[in-house]
Formats: C-alpha cells, sequence, structure tokens
C-alpha cells in the first residue's frame, strides 16, 4: 500500500514538487517565528539575577540627575550603583546601528557578574579611558578585533564639527547566559561627560541606574525605598527587576510575541487549505482508480488508508523538509540575530511541535477524500468521468 500511495502522490510530479515546496517553506516559517518568540520569552523568563533597574517614572528616554547615584548607594542594602547613558551612533552607515552605552567601568563587573573576557585585558580597558569594551557576536560581525579602533557616528551627541566619536578595542566578552546582549559596546562615562561638556556647557544626564541589593534584601522592598527617595523630584522614578524592565523594552515595539502568533496562525490555516486542495485533486484523478482497486477486491478500509497515507506522505515530506532547514539553519539564524534575539534557538520543543503540526495537517488533508473514497460503490467510481 505505501509502495501505491507513493506513486499516485507522484502521478503528478510538478503539482506536488510545488505543494511541498510550499509546505516545506511553510514549516520552516513555523519553527522560526517560534523560535524567536522562544528567545524573547526566554530572554525575560530565565533573567533570575539579583539585578535592578532605576529609570524615570516618565519613560525610557528621559533622563536622571547625576547625584541621584549618591542617593541610592545612600542606601543600606545597595553597595554601588552605575550609571548607563544609552549613546545611540552607528558604525560608517546608519544600518550598522547596535547598542552602545557609556557607564563606570570600575563596577561594570560588579552588577554584570556573569560577564567574562574572552579576548584582551579588562584591567586595560578600566585603565584607558579613550578604550571600548564589546561583545564577541558584535567583533564576530565586523571583524574587529583588540586594538583595533571604532570610529561611531553619533546622532544624540553630534560634535560640532560631525567628526566621530573613536574607541579603541581593549577587551572582549562573552556570557553564558540569554539574557545579556552580547553585541554591546560599552565606554568610559568620564570621556562622555567631558566631551559632552565641551560641546554642551553642561555634563549630561544619567539614562538608567543598575545595581544589586546585598544578598537577602527583598527586591520589592528596595525598589520601593529608591523610588521613595525621588518622589518630590527633580524627576520621580521606576526601579524594577532586569526580567520586568526587559518586559518594558520588548513592549516599546508592540506586542511581537502576540503578532508573532497571529502571522503563525496564518501560515498554518495557508499550508493547510493548500494540502486539502491538493489531495482533493488529486482524489478527483484517483476515482477510476479507486473503481478498479475495488473491483479488484480491495475494501472500503483498504482504500480509506490509502487515500490517508497520500495526505499524510504529502505533508510528512514537506514538513520534514522545512523543519530540517529551520534546525540546519539554527546556528546561522543565531549569529545573525544575536543583537535583536539574543539566545536564538529551535527547541526540541518546537522541533516535536512543529512535527505534531504537520501530521495533524496530513490527517486533516487526506481525511477528506479518504471519506470520499470509502463512501463510493466501484460502479460509480468506474462511471466517473474527469
Amino acid at each position: 500500500m505505501l509502495k501505491l500511495a507513493f506513486k499516485n502522490l507522484f502521478a503528478h510530479p510538478v503539482r506536488t514538487v510545488l505543494t511541498i515546496g510550499a509546505l516545506a517553506i511553510a514549516m520552516f516559517l513555523v519553527c522560526f517565528l517560534t523560535s524567536i518568540a522562544t528567545a524573547l520569552e526566554a530572554g525575560v523568563s530565565s533573567n533570575t539575577v539579583r539585578r535592578l533597574w532605576t529609570r524615570t517614572a516618565v519613560s525610557l528616554f528621559s533622563t536622571m540627575p547625576q547625584n541621584y547615584e549618591q542617593k541610592i548607594e545612600s542606601l543600606p542594602e545597595i553597595d554601588q550603583a552605575v550609571k548607563f547613558q544609552w549613546f545611540g551612533g552607528y558604525f560608517r552607515e546608519q544600518k550598522n546601528f547596535f547598542a552602545q552605552f557609556a557607564i563606570e567601568p570600575e563596577h561594570l563587573l560588579e552588577v554584570y557578574d556573569e560577564l567574562y573576557v574572552v579576548d584582551g585585558s579588562y584591567e586595560n580597558f578600566v585603565a584607558d579611558r579613550n578604550s571600548a569594551f564589546i561583545g564577541k557576536a558584535l567583533a564576530d560581525k565586523y571583524e574587529w578585533k583588540v586594538g583595533d579602533t571604532i570610529p561611531l557616528t553619533a546622532t544624540i551627541f553630534t560634535k560640532p564639527d560631525q567628526s566621530p566619536w573613536e574607541f579603541e578595542v581593549a577587551a572582549i566578552y562573552e556570557a553564558d547566559t540569554p539574557n545579556v546582549d552580547r553585541s554591546t559596546l560599552f565606554f568610559h562615562w568620564d570621556l562622555f561627560e567631558e566631551t559632552v561638556k565641551g560641546f554642551a556647557g553642561e555634563a549630561p544626564e544619567v539614562g538608567v541606574y543598575l545595581f544589586k541589593p546585598v544578598e537577602g534584601a527583598d527586591l520589592d522592598a528596595v525598589s520601593a525605598q529608591v523610588d521613595a527617595l525621588f518622589e518630590g523630584g527633580p524627576m520621580r522614578t521606576l526601579t524594577t527587576t532586569e526580567s520586568e524592565f526587559q518586559r518594558e523594552f520588548i513592549g516599546m515595539i508592540g506586542n511581537l510575541p502576540r503578532f508573532i502568533t497571529f502571522l503563525g496562525t496564518g501560515v498554518f490555516v495557508a499550508i493547510l487549505l493548500a494540502s486539502i486542495n491538493t489531495m482533493l485533486m488529486a482524489a478527483r484523478e484517483q476515482t477510476n482508480d479507486v473503481g478498479v482497486l475495488k473491483s479488484l477486491g480491495f475494501s472500503d478500509g483498504r482504500v480509506f488508508g490509502l487515500m490517508l497515507t497520500q495526505g499524510l506522505f504529502l505533508c510528512g515530506i514537506g514538513g520534514g523538509i522545512g523543519i530540517a532547514l529551520a534546525k540546519g539553519s539554527e546556528s546561522a539564524f543565531r549569529d545573525m540575530l544575536a543583537a535583536q534575539f539574543p539566545g536564538y534557538l529551535v527547541a526540541d520543543a518546537t522541533v516535536i511541535g512543529a512535527a505534531v503540526l504537520t501530521l495533524a495537517i496530513g490527517l486533516v488533508a487526506g481525511l477528506m477524500p479518504a471519506l470520499h473514497a470509502r463512501r463510493l460503490s466501484p460502479v460509480a467510481a468506474l462511471r466517473a468521468t474527469l
């Protein structure tokens, strides 16, 4: 029966190959979109570090005075806060955009202890205020190495002569956790402040304060204490855990997981309709063959099984190719999407879910023509004309 089902399926090879190709592309997209959503959720839900972020209560685009740092550090539950300021530059062309932050290098690894140096020296980064500390994904993308000079064109903190900011790579970092972006460039707050004061006439303010409470401190209680310090202004604050901060950041681009779900549902409906249409056409063309088979003694159950097997074959081949492509391209997409979706992974659960989905589509696509063929009498089938 398997041989007969395969032969019938490829009686019209062009149509079958096109349908298999469409199924493969669609199933690849389902796996890819699911993996994107999984990466987004993993970056938030797997983030269990005891790290708090303080920003303005207005928005992420507002800034706070620098003296907030000393007030935050005055709380007994907080040892050290680190200033973070988004820079917003690009490398040579605007399409070469990635995250850059002015920070206090002496204390960065105290709050980001999951970072580790894979090339260069962090001590050299701390000692040289014209240097930069960059992620490995960023270094790999632009083929930067320790000692290279990176020119960044500013979009916010633009120099009067329009010249780029230049930083020498002192060290390259990596991290084991998916919540850490490996495509970020860190540089010295002192250089940033001195340069901005030179052309703006006043010191820059701070976008975010980042800190780790002492071991055992209640994060909600510490957050409330920090925000209580600035209830009277000049800028009210909002302190959250890092996971909530990242969730809010993702929310700035809309409800992406929901959009991905809607898009995946649309792809599923499209491939289901395409598969059903192909199987219905194949069943119509095989009506006379069904009559011959029943005349030769094939039972209704065997004919039903034959038609259902064709649907499973069709979807199994196309879906299997799509799943294999998604899994095979995992590492390439992980490197490509490191900045936007760190931790991209086609998980085993995604592969199993896609396989089950493929099986379900095959069953639904083959069921309608199989039921029709089962009900046909041999005489009616032999009399049918295409």
